[in-house]
């Protein structure tokens, strides 16, 4: 009797453990599905980002103008300053008044320009027609060439001159050296002839003497006069071709 007991617990056991056969239905059961959430979740988490940083704008903004009402409210309360003020003496002036128009400049008066020395040519000009020209502004250049030349010339003219003035000067000093002596034999000739040691022709040739050699010199005084006024020529004649 036990071991009849023993085998109906099994058979029991046995029955309870093996899985049940599934219940024949007529209809095909329908699938599940399985529901995604997570879009929702993240949809939901930027509106709250962004309705959190609008509150946060208008709070700094609220502060801002706040801020900048106190800051404003400060600066009225502080008084005015005055306006600064210059003050100068009243002075009684000319005042220029500058007229624009527009014309013709015409020359009052026309003067021809050209150079000092004949025969030169103009090499090149350094102002046009109507330009403003003040005095000793050089208007022109002309041909060195030809410049030279009479440089050179110049200065021989120049040296002639000089040299004619040395021998003239020379030949005064010797003219008066000869008068010095003339007058000298004519005052024994008037002693001798005084005295009877001397006849009236040597007393004249004496004189005869005596008058040409100051005329000599006062004929060396009028050529040293002349190679002066020519070394003056030459020298202004050289200043104008410089």
């Amino acid at each position: 009797m036990g071991t009849e007991e023993a085998s109906r617990r099994a058979a029991a056991a046995g029955d309870a453990a093996a899985p049940k056969p599934p219940a024949i239905d007529g209809r095909k059961a329908a699938p599940k599905r399985r529901v995604q959430r997570w879009p929702y979740a993240v949809a939901a988490l930027t509106l709250a980002a962004g309705l959190g940083y609008l509150f946060q704008n208008e709070i700094t903004g609220a502060v801002g103008v706040t801020k900048a009402g106190e800051a404003e409210a400060a600066v009225t309360s502080e008084p005015p300053k005055p306006p600064a003020i210059t003050v100068a003496a009243a002075v009684r002036r000319e005042i220029a008044q500058t007229l624009a128009t527009t014309g013709t400049l015409v020359a009052r008066d026309e003067i021809l320009v050209g150079p000092q020395i004949d025969g030169l040519r103009l090499e090149s000009y350094l102002v046009e027609i109507g330009d403003w020209v003040e005095k000793g502004q050089t208007l022109a250049r002309l041909d060195r060439d030809m410049l030279e030349t009479q440089a050179l010339q110049n200065a021989s003219q120049v040296a002639r001159a000089e040299a004619a003035i040395a021998q003239v000067e020379a030949a005064i000093t010797e003219a008066e050296a000869t008068v010095v002596e003339a007058e000298a034999a004519l005052k024994r000739t008037e002693t001798l002839k005084k005295t009877g040691n001397a006849t009236e022709e040597t007393l004249v040739a004496r004189e005869a003497a005596a008058r040409i050699s100051r005329a000599r010199v006062e004929a060396q005084k009028q050529n040293l006069k002349v190679a002066r006024s020519d070394k003056a020529l030459a020298d202004a004649q050289g200043r104008e071709i410089a």
